[in-house]
């Protein structure tokens, strides 16, 4: 019976370590993702001028993927009362979508992301 309870605690570690494994995978994924966004802007910029609608279009669709991340949890971190750099950086994000830079608010989210996951 013992040995029972003992193996039911190791198939919990082993899908909570999968659960992880599948979570950062998943927050891999979105940041490649939203740099390929990123960089696809910057080559649409090249092509079709610096103010074109297809890089804005572009850069935006890469904040929002790679900035939602991180307000979520700023915002979570706010209601529980705890302070993280995600806080500052969600911050960032909000200044540089305001001045409507979108380039920027993806590329300082990407490189947040980033350094999470490394």
């Amino acid at each position: 019976m013992a040995h029972q309870h003992l193996h039911l605690k190791d198939d919990t570690a082993v899908e909570h370590t999968h659960g992880k494994q599948v979570r950062v995978s998943i927050a891999l994924l979105g940041t490649l993702a939203g740099g390929a966004l990123l960089i696809n802007s910057s080559i649409a910029k090249f092509i079709y001028g610096a103010n074109s609608f297809n890089a804005e279009l572009l850069a935006m669709m890469g904040a929002l993927l790679l900035g939602a991340p991180i307000l979520l949890h700023a915002v979570r971190s706010i209601i529980r009362n705890e302070t993280h750099m995600d806080e500052l950086v969600a911050l960032a994000i909000l200044a540089a979508f305001a001045t409507q830079d979108y380039a920027a608010a993806g590329t300082v989210a990407f490189f947040m992301l980033l350094s999470e996951l490394i």
